[in-house]
């Protein structure tokens, strides 16, 4: 259960009722709905031709879920409850998110700090950030069935737009919202919620909660569910590899020509380009172990794939007209660009019979635009007519594939497809064994200059020869070198409980001692020796040594005479020492006395006769 929260929609519906009366917005009430089933899905990177409705299909299919129950006055601005019934996939999953902008703006409609336009459609607040000035904005829709629109900006530059799509109409008109989209810009992402509107309640089954994996703590006692007769317990495994600050650089020598020393053509450059990248996955999920069949089963696992490049350049140029002395120089670099892209990508798999995919690129652009006026005139005469520029184009782009070939263990153990099961051996210590994930990572980078160079002098004029630099930085594998993650499953702790007749004539001893003796437990497989020491005067008559399956059932269980019994904890166990007293005959002895007397009787009689 999510709580108690009031929908994105209700409070876009009341505010603007309350700020617009008389408004188109306000002539339907909206349609009285018990229940709606919400989809919401975060959505990073999504494809710049993707459609609401290509949105709305992820948040679907791979969103949470919620059901959202309407209070039965039907009023659309009073809370209503929302039951969380599906996680969602990973990287995907959101559950619990609403739109709220409409109730700092209700706040600054309290405060006296709203503006409404001339035609009264768009209400903005503006407020201050460290950034610098923002506004937020809300404008009414510009006709039935268009979207109510949120949108705030921060120092000119949009932080996050909303868009309230409404439902198709039922019976009469309504403001019910249909999907919800939500768009962050600056971090690449859209959230994106649908409303699924139902005609009666939904079952029992649905409302149940989801089930979470992993929640099964390791080395509680009794190590968890049972499945098939075994106990079950969960640990979770987490693999990392960052390359972080890897550097490539290349030098193109003088082009055209592509010699060590300038010459061969009037006008030439060289350029040194470097690109460095940080490379980082994140790789998650768990195993379980079954111990009573000993076996070990690759669990959910996920994780994420990111790469970042950034390069830049250095460049000089050659002028050799002919007119004058031939002369290089530098070409200043100012960057106003950010020549950098980055990707990441989620997955909800650990790759074994998967990839993902990441790649980005920044598109051809200027990087340097300079005039060579200066430049010249520092190496010329003052010449009437003098002009000349440098501009350098370039173009960035980098991906990556990666798969899982294996997950090893440190005990042989290889791990090749998603939900494998292998079994291992477990000790009386339990299970311990290091993990290590054995990726098959491929990356592409290639950086491209676009140079153009050009001198104009009286009637003269030259251009640098149309060419294209490319640079192939990597292409091929590279070895991410994850980190290992240990697995470490704790021993199934099995009671020992002691009873004992006449306790306080006798004394258990326990081999190995427990660490707690009033509460003796031992990891399963271990086997426990008991001793009995009487006091003087006094005996063990018998062990009662219970059926683990009917503890305390007196029909189940097995009588042993001896001093010392040897019990295997595979199950908790129930043991009851019988003291009784005596020399060690013990209860044979009124048995005896009868007989003595008997045979007294008898060898008399005989005499007599």
């Amino acid at each position: 259960m999510i709580g108690t929260s009031r929908l994105t929609w209700c409070y876009a519906v009341c505010v603007m009722v309350s700020w617009l009366a008389g408004a188109a917005l306000a002539e339907d009430a909206p349609v009285q709905v018990e229940y709606a089933r919400v989809y919401t899905a975060i959505i990073r990177s999504p494809a710049a031709d993707a459609t609401l409705d290509d949105l709305a299909q992820i948040a679907r299919g791979k969103g949470s879920v919620e059901i959202v129950r309407f209070p039965a006055d039907g009023d659309a601005c009073s809370p209503t409850s929302r039951t969380l019934v599906s996680l969602g996939q990973g990287g995907f999953a959101y559950p619990g998110f609403s739109v709220r902008a409409e109730e700092v703006i209700a706040k600054k409609q309290a405060a006296g700090e709203l503006e409404a336009s001339s035609d009264g459609k768009v209400l903005s607040a503006r407020f201050q950030t460290r950034q610098g000035a923002g506004v937020m904005e809300m404008a009414r829709p510009d006709g039935k069935g268009a979207p109510l629109r949120l949108s705030a900006r921060v120092a000119g530059k949009t932080l996050a737009t909303t868009a309230i799509h409404p439902a198709a109409a039922k019976g009469d008109s309504t403001s019910r919202p249909g999907v919800i989209e939500t768009d962050v810009p600056g971090k690449g992402i859209k959230i994106v919620q649908v409303y699924e509107y139902l005609d009666a309640a939904p079952s029992a089954e649905e409302l149940a909660p989801p089930t979470i994996e992993g929640a099964l703590t390791p080395g509680a006692a009794g190590a968890g569910a049972e499945a098939d007769g075994g106990a079950v317990a969960t640990d979770d495994v987490s693999f990392d590899a960052s390359l972080t600050g890897v550097t490539w650089s290349w030098d193109t020598k003088w082009w055209p020509g592509g010699n060590e020393e300038p010459g061969g053509s009037p006008l030439q450059i060289r350029i040194v380009m470097g690109v460095g990248a940080d490379i980082g996955s994140h790789v998650e999920g768990d195993f379980s172990l079954d111990y009573t069949p000993s076996v070990l089963q690759a669990g959910a696992g996920s994780g994420d794939l990111a790469i970042d490049f950034g390069a830049e350049l250095s460049a000089r140029g050659s002028v050799d007209i002919g007119i004058v002395d031939p002369f290089t120089f530098d070409i200043p670099y100012i960057p106003q660009f950010d020549l950098r892209i980055d990707d990441e990508a989620t997955f909800d798999s650990y790759l074994l019979d998967s990839s993902v995919h990441v790649e980005d690129a920044t598109g051809r652009q200027r990087v340097v635009d300079v005039d060579l006026v200066d430049i010249l005139l520092a190496n010329l005469i003052d010449i009437p007519g003098l002009s000349g520029g440098i501009s350098i184009d370039a173009a960035l782009s980098a991906s990556a594939d990666m798969t899982a070939d294996s997950i090893s263990l440190s005990d042989g153990t290889t791990f090749t497809s998603e939900g494998e099961s292998q079994g291992v051996t477990i000790g009386i210590e339990g299970y311990q064994a290091t993990a290590t994930y054995n990726e098959n990572f491929t990356g592409t980078a290639t950086l491209i200059a676009y140079p153009v160079m050009f001198v104009e002098l009286l009637w003269w004029d030259w251009d640098l020869p149309l060419f294209d630099l490319p640079w192939d930085v990597i292409s091929g594998p590279i070895d991410l070198d994850f980190s290992t993650s240990g697995l470490d499953f704790p021993p199934v702790m099995c009671s020992l409980t002691i009873s004992e007749i006449n306790g306080t004539w006798g004394e258990v001893i326990l081999d190995p001692p427990p660490a707690d003796a009033n509460s003796p437990e031992y990891p399963a497989g271990t086997v426990v020796t008991l001793s009995a020491e009487p006091v003087d005067g006094k005996y063990l008559a018998h062990w009662m040594i219970f059926n683990p399956d009917y503890p305390g059932d007196e029909n189940h269980v097995v009588y042993d005479a001896n001093s010392t019994t040897t019990i295997l904890m595979d199950a908790d166990r129930e043991v009851t020492a019988a003291w009784r007293c005596g020399s060690g005959l013990g209860g044979a002895l009124p048995l005896l006395v009868v007989m003595v007397a008997l045979l007294g009787v008898i060898s008399h009689r005989r005499r007599r006769a």
